[in-house]
């Protein structure tokens, strides 16, 4: 009989205890990151922008530069039109108009490539954001992680963007900017 009353005792501090146990780790714990403020706000995102911004800066002098090129080149053709044979004003014309479709295509092929380094960058930081995410749910227990740009309503403390920025930060302030040459 002592042993059943044992057995009984060991059983209801079971039941009181599991319960209690499994209550500790909330499966429904649910936390909010703003991923656009940590692209926009983090030390890398804006050393990636600054960079962006160089790049474009000097990109868009090159053209701007190649741009007046081919226009007095034009204005040079314009002018020769009437004191060259035909033959030979249409030979220039067509050398012009290769020249302008090639300037086009190298243009376009430099934005390619500015766009795809910026792209892989950003990737790069969003690896990061992930990681540092995926740490502070792990260390509090948070089995739900949503963008906040998918979120109506939630409450202040659920929200970690703050605590993924600092420590992104520390993790990481420069992303380079990798453009492959074409």
């Amino acid at each position: 009989m002592k042993t059943f009353m044992k057995a009984v005792i060991a059983a209801a501090i079971l039941m009181i205890c599991v319960p209690a146990a499994s209550m500790a780790a909330d499966p429904t714990a649910v936390a909010v990151v703003d991923v656009q403020k940590l692209l926009k706000d983090s030390k890398a995102g804006v050393n990636i922008q600054q960079q962006l911004e160089t790049h474009k800066t000097k990109f868009l002098a090159e053209i701007a530069q190649q741009e007046q090129k081919l226009r007095d080149d034009e204005k040079a053709l314009s002018g020769q039109r009437s004191s060259l044979p035909a033959e030979e004003f249409a030979k220039k014309a067509k050398a012009f108009e290769s020249e302008l479709t090639e300037s086009r295509r190298v243009a376009q092929e430099r934005k390619k490539a500015l766009e795809d380094a910026a792209s892989k960058s950003i990737g790069k930081l969003r690896d990061e954001i992930l990681k540092i995410v995926q740490q502070i749910s792990d260390e509090k227990g948070y089995s739900l992680v949503i963008n906040s740009q998918n979120v109506v309503i939630n409450s202040k403390g659920m929200d970690i963007t703050d605590e993924t920025l600092a420590r992104l930060d520390k993790a990481v302030s420069e992303i380079a900017l990798e453009i492959a040459d074409k």
